[in-house]
């Protein structure tokens, strides 16, 4: 390609590097495009020659009849006209048969839909909590779309090459245009989550390898807080779904799930219609019913009205629900009363979740036991009688409440009814008084509380009335008790059972409510009652109710009415934790009894009978329990127990053996002192502080101890303690294990056991949790006891004792032995953590062992680390895993380089050889006594290093070597061997058939062990691989682009808040081999790699608000460069290198490079606050109605959650050969202005670079390391931060501008020397020029800054937010040049003279509009005037200079404006498209099978249609009005499409007989009566037909849309028709 002239694009193309992009396409016969061959540049100097493959590379080379040359032309880029193209390019051809594939195959679809429907059929349908006693409606469709994914058009195609080697090669290509849409539970509106994008995929398979190469166009994501709500409750309820299906409770209810993201209740007793305003919608709600809403559609405002069931169903005034509370509508009602008040409580429940609920103005709470009818007897209607069930949900009457009266009676009795009750009670307070009901038997009556509340909502008298019981009674009592009653003056003792574990009764008392009663209390029938007996009265409530406290809401009473409801009423707080347990014997103790009061509003009085102390055994052991010369107790095994009173503060807990003696600990005693500080709490022998966990000895005499962790706390005013094994252990590996739990003194002097059997041993399967309750003392001595454990897989096969720390956190590598394994043993992780005085061991398998040692010698090997005096012992011809002590030791961060030690071998542990390095591959002899050389093979593999102890040969050892034994026989020194030895070795093909060439050698053993070598000094000849060296694939993405959206949070349309935009986007994924060394362990092959390289070409991260909010900075985070297009740029700005390792198909990580280009970082902390808010909105869970049960049992022994989290995050450590983070260049421009504005600008902050080499380490503890890494790096650079702020003029960016005018001034006249005087002479101008040009810009720059930092500062002093926010906005639009400065700043001169002599008035009497005559106020609206005097001139002074100096600065091109990738336009909810979804609910109330796009013409216009089918009808809906315009019965409709115009789509309309005709009218007389006109004017006039009765006409309809639509429209409809045709299979309905 021969150079060509350019034309100018704009007069800002000066650079004369410019070139011009070019791409080579071909025509793919199978996809039926152009498809991208190759990129490639013109220039105007350069000759280009594009390298082309040769023809044997299939991989690589293409064929095609047609090829094109695309020139790409940007904004401001140099272009030429495609005719010079023909002059410069050198085109050759060539074809041959061997290019072309043997077999093709094609496939092209107009649309593939992947479509995910929400199934609500088997749904929980059950509301929970404060909506427990509301039914759910269910008039809401049961299969919802809610997230598609499209591909439109789909091209498939794939060719096969005729056989040449033992494989075919094959290439398919999908190219598509991709998109993905979901649906919002608001509007019902579709949106689009992705847009649609170009994907090119082609996958080529050649000899089991495949190469596979995806290109994405631009891909644009955008989501928020719809797209989460969306997501997050489809995924409950699929998770919800499945889990019924698969448990098979599909009858049994469960929680209910909101889609939508309004939920509206009618609290009133009436029916209620309801819907959005100026629309047709009307949704019937059913009494204490609770319905999903979504908007009826987004064309009208978003506001509902409201109507009550009468005889007109007068709709209310609209009103909006944006804003929480309670607002007041007028209804409209038969009677005298033409405007009812109706409260509508809008409540926000999360950022997605809003209830509104509709009530009446009298709500009336029933919490007795009995269900009550109610009269209410308005002023100036008739009456309304009501149900009021027993411990319902509070029931709401539309009434008005002035002058209303109400009477009550128990229900189903026929009793008389109760007197009037005046709802007469003062606004803010409440009224109680007592009420006579009778009872069934004649004669008898009870008494019940009644209370009144009243507010006042907008003018309107709001009142609650609530009827309560004179007593309730409640145990905290671990079991049942038995209440009576005594009551003196009428001689009448009744008996109450009370279910213990907080459960709560209503107490009757027959008689008066004055006489007082007795009340004892009964463990069981047959046991004697308490003494002394109870005197109560109702006059207590007077002594406990609190007097002076705040009287709760109406809303608040309505909301915590739930809780109240004695027949449901479960358990809570440490009360639900015991409930489960068994309960233990009960002696005879005493308990507490307080009186308080029931409801916070009412004068029920609550007797409440609680323990004092109580003994939980969640330990698996049964315990004893006694005071001191008292009688023991029994506590089985998770039971609660009630103790005796403590008569002395002492008690003990034991054990009893199977022979029936008792152990006992040492004595305990309670003290009830708090402390507020742990650090001064005394630790006293015995003592249990009221807050504190304690290990203690159940059996400190014996020796088989047994350990528990007690833990002492008050909860509700009850002291527990609670008995825990000290030692849980869990089972996280895939085997079976025992465990033996054993005690050794540090200095032991005596074996105490001397058979292992009878310790005792505890066997766990995989996933148990299993308590280590007895530890074995099986040495005797002096010192600290050390717990020790010890592991076995088959109960005979036992590991090595590892000590277990009881005061710090331990991470343990071992090996359990399983001699039936192929490996002889397993590597497990023994992890401990601490939690709440219990330590947790977990066992887990050991993924990556460190080290794998083969001894492949026919004697027994020790080995030991360097320095230590504790030795192993690895068999004959076994294999060992094995984790060396200072890997364990170091944990969580090790530099192996620094921490490792050598392993050394030794016979009989006196004499050892030389240490051996095991962190690097190698092969050495070294000289093992008492037996010989051996030779140690090291190959460092991941995930485990492998050691072979092999016997040497004796053609193995070089002569070299044998002379400098005979030189130096007891040399230690490892003897290395090198490539120039004097023997050479050639492996077989054939693993472990080389043969030695002396007949005297030992047999199998060591023949099979020489196999290739690894970095040996000998030559061997490696396999040929059994498989591929790897898959490749290749990603390429032109432009990714993620928006947040606000969705109408912050705004009334749908705004972006941030983008990020990265460009020219890389991934290569590339199987890499290591040629250098054969392994082994790998049997004689390559290590194999996966090399993956990422580059990405330009990021930025934009703030989308800059133009609708008072921002400082358009773009966050970019490059410094300032790119014109990255899109072919060499220079990425961030590149990043993965290397990792493949065993056994698992990646393992080895090494991680990143590089970045100088970043520039815009911060502000007015836009982070934003942000911040806005996470809360989206990360905040939606509430649901009601919270899943954990089915787990709290009493079970499990693993707490911090303890997982702990373990999860210490269990596997990573290695890593490398890792480098190259030094980071930021430059950073901040601002902070909450109280006083501090600037930031062009900082310069250097981060050195980050390398670790040889590194084991959790990803938690390597986080951490970078953490600290760049902060202490970012604290060393404070200085040069303090030194670029802008209120003290910037030196430090001064400096740094005048050193580099300086650097130029000296280098480029000395770099112009070598290019003679005249060179000599153009650098010296240059660097002059510079100089000058530097230190006037640095100059002019910090004077800039300074005067823009007081100009702010000052505006801020003079506290009026008006003219702070004017000057914003002024700042905001950056001068373009030094006029345009000047203007500015004398414009903002001008308006500050004004607007501070106009200060002096505007602020007093601002004032006095707003606060009135306050005299303290006042004289601040002066002070305010005054203050601005001052302040406002001398800001726009300064601003007047920052202004100047921005326009000269941008005038001379110093200072550039970063400008956002893309401009951020806002969505109307106006503009939302109609989802399938809304149609079927909220138009057709049945399924829709498609809905498509459309144009209508008609009268000479096109009007917007969206075509719907059904499964009987083609309904079009108008777009604009969002209302139906016409509905055409399927089978009247006939489809003609013309192949002239694949846009045009044609609707033969046929009208049908007179039966059908009418079929719209519901009234079946009045259908009946315009069925039979026609027929009675048959019968009198044989001779009169009516022409549009007997003859048929044809009406047409047109309809345009795009043809792939067209075709999706068209098959569904033929489908449908021949359904109801009865044709064929029924598909879709």
């Amino acid at each position: 390609i021969f150079p060509v002239p350019f034309i100018e694009a704009s007069e800002f193309s000066f650079d004369n590097n410019e070139k011009v992009e070019c791409e080579l396409l071909f025509w793919s016969e199978t996809l039926q495009s152009f498809v991208v061959y190759q990129n490639f540049q013109l220039s105007e100097s350069n000759v280009i020659h594009l390298d082309l493959p040769v023809i044997r590379d299939r991989k690589a080379c293409s064929s095609s009849h047609s090829w094109q040359v695309r020139l790409n032309k940007l904004a401001d880029q140099v272009f030429i006209t495609p005719q010079a193209l023909i002059s410069v390019l050198k085109v050759d051809s060539f074809s041959s048969p061997k290019l072309l594939p043997d077999s093709q195959i094609s496939a092209s679809i107009s649309s593939l839909k992947i479509v995910f429907h929400n199934h609500l059929h088997h749904a929980g349908k059950k509301l929970r909590n404060e909506f427990e006693d509301l039914a759910l409606d269910s008039h809401f469709p049961l299969d919802q779309i809610m997230f598609k994914v499209c591909f439109s058009p789909l091209s498939l195609g794939a060719s096969i090459w005729p056989e040449e080697k033992p494989s075919q090669l094959m290439q398919c290509s999908m190219k598509t245009k991709l998109s993905l849409e979901f649906v919002d539970y608001a509007f019902l509106g579709v949106h689009k989550l992705l847009k649609p994008t170009d994907v090119d995929v082609w996958v080529q398979r050649y000899q089991e390898q495949y190469d596979s190469t995806v290109k994405v166009g631009y891909l644009d994501v955008s989501f928020g807080p719809f797209f989460l709500h969306s997501m997050r409750q489809s995924s409950k309820i699929w998770k919800q779904v499945l889990h019924r299906l698969q448990s098979g409770n599909i009858s049994e209810p469960d929680t209910f799930i909101p889609l939508c993201q309004t939920l509206v209740v009618n609290e009133t007793g009436q029916m209620i219609r309801f819907g959005q305003a100026n629309t047709d919608e009307n949704i019937l709600l059913q009494p204490k019913n609770c319905s999903m809403y979504a908007w009826r559609s987004n064309k009208a405002s978003q506001k509902m009205n409201v109507s009550i069931e009468s005889k007109d169903w007068v709709w209310s005034k609209p009103f909006a629900l944006n804003q929480e509370g309670v607002q007041m509508v007028q209804m409209g009602s038969e009677g005298l009363d033409k405007n009812l008040p109706l409260a509508v409580h809008i409540e926000k429940k999360s950022s997605t979740l809003c209830i509104v609920k509709f009530s009446g103005m009298l709500n009336i709470l029933n919490l007795l036991r009995e269900h009550i009818e109610l009269r209410i007897l308005p002023k100036s209607s008739k009456e309304i009688r009501c149900l009021i069930g027993s411990y319902c949900r509070p029931t709401s009457v539309v009434t008005k409440c002035d002058g209303t009266v109400v009477k009550i009676r128990f229900f189903g009795l026929g009793t008389p009814w109760s007197g009037d009750i005046p709802l007469e009670a003062g606004v803010g307070k409440r009224k109680s008084f007592m009420i006579k009901l009778p009872l069934k038997e004649k004669g008898s009556s009870t008494t019940v509380w009644c209370t009144i509340l009243t507010e006042v909502l907008n003018g309107e008298m709001r009142k609650m009335l609530i009827f309560s019981p004179m007593y309730v009674i409640s145990s905290q009592l671990p079991g049942v008790i038995t209440t009576s009653i005594n009551c003196s003056t009428l001689e009448a003792q009744s008996e109450l059972t009370v279910q213990g574990f907080g459960h709560t009764e209503q107490l009757d008392v027959v008689g008066a409510p004055e006489n007082k009663f007795d009340m004892s209390f009964k463990l069981s029938p047959e046991l004697p009652a308490s003494s002394p007996p109870l005197n109560v009265s109702w006059g207590i409530i007077d002594q406990v109710r609190e007097k002076n406290g705040t009287i709760i809401s109406i809303n608040e009473v309505i909301n915590s009415s739930h809780k109240y409801n004695l027949r449901t009423n479960t358990p809570a707080g440490i009360m639900k934790e015991i409930s489960g347990l068994k309960v233990a014997e009960q002696p005879k103790t005493d308990c507490k009894v307080t009186f308080s009061q029931f409801h916070p509003v009412t004068n029920t009085l609550c007797v409440k009978v609680q323990p004092h102390f109580l003994i939980i055994n969640k330990s698996d052991l049964p315990i004893l329990t006694k005071q001191k010369d008292g009688s023991s107790w029994m506590l089985e095994p998770s039971s609660v127990f009630h103790p005796p009173p403590m008569k002395d503060s002492k008690f003990y807990l034991g054990l009893q053996d199977v022979g029936g003696k008792e152990t006992w600990g040492p004595p305990l005693e309670l003290s009830d002192h708090e402390w507020t500080y742990l650090t001064i709490r005394p630790s006293i022998q015995g003592v249990i502080h009221l807050h504190q966990n304690m290990m203690y000895n159940l059996s400190p005499d014996e020796n088989t101890m047994s350990f528990v962790t007690l833990t002492s706390d008050i909860c509700d005013g009850i002291r527990m303690l609670v008995i825990k094994p000290s030692f849980v252990v869990s089972n996280q590996a895939t085997h079976f294990l025992s465990y033996k739990a054993e005690l050794i003194h540090e200095n032991p002097n005596q074996n105490l056991v001397d058979n292992q059997d009878s310790i005792v041993t505890v066997t766990s399967a995989n996933d148990d949790v299993k308590a280590l309750s007895f530890w074995s003392l099986t040495q005797k001595g002096e010192g600290n006891v050390v717990y020790s454990l010890r592991l076995s897989c088959d109960g005979h096969h036992w590991s090595s004792g590892m000590n277990i720390p009881i005061e710090e956190d331990s991470r343990l590598c071992t090996s359990i032995p399983t001699p039936e394994a192929c490996d002889g043993n397993t590597p497990v992780i023994v992890l401990t953590h601490r939690s709440e005085g219990q330590i947790f061991i977990v066992i887990k398998e050991d993924e990556r062992p460190q080290v794998k040692l083969h001894n492949m010698l026919m004697i027994d090997v020790n080995f030991k680390e360097e320095g230590s005096t504790v030795s192993e012992q690895i068999k004959e011809t076994q294999s060992l895993y094995l984790t060396m002590p200072w890997l364990n030791q170091g944990f969580p961060f090790i530099e192996q380089n620094k921490q490792s030690r050598k392993l050394h071998f030794s016979l009989e542990n006196n004499a050892w050889s030389t240490g051996i390095d095991i962190t690097s591959t190698q092969e050495t002899f070294i000289n093992l006594p008492g037996h010989g050389d051996v030779r140690i093979t090291v190959e460092c593999l991941q995930p485990t290093n492998h050691v072979y102890i092999e016997p040497v040969s004796n053609l193995e050892v070089a002569a070299r070597d044998i002379r400098a034994r005979f030189a130096e026989p007891s040399s230690p020194e490892t003897v290395y061997l090198s490539p120039n030895s004097s023997y050479v070795t050639v492996g077989s093909p054939e693993l472990g058939s080389f043969m030695d060439c002396h007949e005297n050698t030992l047999a199998s053993p060591v023949t099979n062990s020489r196999r290739h070598s690894t970095t040996s000094s000998f030559s061997v000849i490696s396999k040929s691989p059994e498989k591929n060296a790897g898959h490749f694939l290749s990603f390429k993405l032109r432009e990714f682009s993620m928006a947040l959206t606000d969705d109408l949070w912050f705004d009334d349309d749908f705004q972006e808040i941030m983008r990020m935009t990265m460009s020219s986007v890389e991934v290569d994924c590339r199987p890499k081999m290591d040629y250098s060394t054969l392994y082994k362990t790998l049997g004689g092959q390559h290590s194999q790699e996966l090399d993956i390289d990422i580059k990405i070409g330009d990021f930025q991260v934009d703030n989308q608000m800059f133009k609708r909010g008072l921002y400082h900075f358009p773009v966050l985070l970019c490059s410094q460069e300032v790119q014109k297009d990255s899109k072919h740029s060499k220079s990425k700005l961030i590149e990043a290198n993965i290397s990792l390792i493949e065993t056994g198909n698992i990646h393992y990580s080895k090494e991680f490079i990143l590089k970045m280009k100088p970043l520039a970082m815009n911060l502000e902390d007015t836009f982070f606050y934003k942000i911040k808010e806005y996470l809360q909105i989206c990360l905040q869970p939606s509430e649901d109605i009601g919270t899943f049960e954990n089915p787990t049992n709290c009493n079970e022994l499990a693993l707490p959650v911090n303890v997982i989290f702990a373990i999860e995050s210490a269990s596997q450590m990573a290695y890593l050969d490398r890792i480098v983070i190259e030094e980071i260049d930021l430059q950073v421009s901040a601002h902070a202005s909450v109280k006083v504005f501090v600037g930031l600008e062009d900082s310069k902050i250097n981060l050195s670079k980050f390398e670790n080499r040889s590194v084991w380490s959790t990803w938690y503890s390597l986080g951490h390391r970078l953490s600290m890494h760049y902060l202490s790096g970012a604290l060393f650079k404070a200085g040069w931060v303090v030194g670029s702020l802008d209120m003290i003029g910037s030196p430090a960016g001064f400096s740094r501008t005048v050193t580099d005018g300086v650097k130029d001034f000296v280098s480029l006249p000395y770099n112009g020397i070598w290019n003679g005087p005249w060179g000599f002479l153009v650098g010296l101008s240059q660097g002059s020029s510079s100089l000058v040009k530097h230190v006037s810009a640095g100059t002019l720059t910090s004077i800039t800054n300074f005067a823009s930092s007081m100009s702010r500062n000052l505006d801020r002093l003079s506290f009026d937010n008006e003219h702070l926010l004017r000057n914003e906005e002024v700042r905001r639009l950056k001068p373009q040049g030094i006029g345009e400065g000047l203007i500015n700043g004398l414009s903002g001169v001008g308006i500050s003279m004004l607007g501070a002599i106009g200060g002096l008035a505007h602020h007093p009497i601002q004032v006095l509009l707003e606060d009135g005559m306050s005299p303290v106020k006042l004289m601040g609206g002066v002070g305010r005037g005054m203050v601005g005097v001052v302040t406002k001139p001398l800001g726009s002074a300064a601003e007047l200079i920052a202004q100047t100096g921005h326009g000269m600065l941008t005038g001379s091109g110093w200072a550039r404006t970063r400008r956002p990738r893309l401009s951020s336009l806002p969505s109307l909810v106006f503009d939302l498209t109609s989802s399938q979804l809304k149609y079927q609910w909220k138009v057709l109330h049945s399924d829709a099978a498609c809905v498509v796009d459309a144009s209508l013409f008609e009268e000479n216009q096109y009007i917007a249609v969206s075509l719907v089918l059904s499964k009987n009808a083609v309904h079009i809906i108008s777009e604009e009005e969002d209302e139906t315009k016409n509905v055409y019965n399927i089978d009247e409709v006939n489809l003609v499409e013309t192949s002239a115009d694949p846009t045009l789509l044609v609707l033969e309309l046929k009208s049908s007989d007179i039966h059908e005709r009418y079929q719209h009218v519901n009234d079946r007389v009045a259908r009946f009566v315009l069925e039979s006109i026609s027929f009675a004017e048959q019968g009198e006039d044989t001779e009169y037909q009516p022409p549009s009765f007997s003859e048929s006409s044809t009406n047409k309809v047109l309809l345009y849309m795009s043809p792939h639509i067209r075709v999706e429209f068209c098959t569904i409809f033929y489908q449908l028709k021949e359904e109801n045709q009865r044709i064929g299979f029924p598909v879709l309905f």
